[in-house]
């Protein structure tokens, strides 16, 4: 199975929030996906990853 990955704009328009907002979330909360660096300029998420974590988040609040 092929690995999807997203860029830090897909992921912040996905969450509906900044890409500065990502990268602070990254930095504050432990639980929240590791970025791949593939080079210099290239930083990516993996979807499965994020999903897994936002699937998290809405279980935790809706507990």
């Amino acid at each position: 199975m092929t690995k999807t990955y997203i860029s830090i704009a897909d992921l912040s328009a996905r969450q509906n929030t900044s890409r500065r907002a990502i990268y602070d979330r990254i930095k504050a909360d432990p639980t929240f996906p590791t970025p791949y660096k593939f080079s210099d300029k290239c930083t990516r998420f993996d979807l499965e990853e994020i999903e897994a974590w936002e699937a998290s988040k809405r279980a935790k609040n809706a507990a």
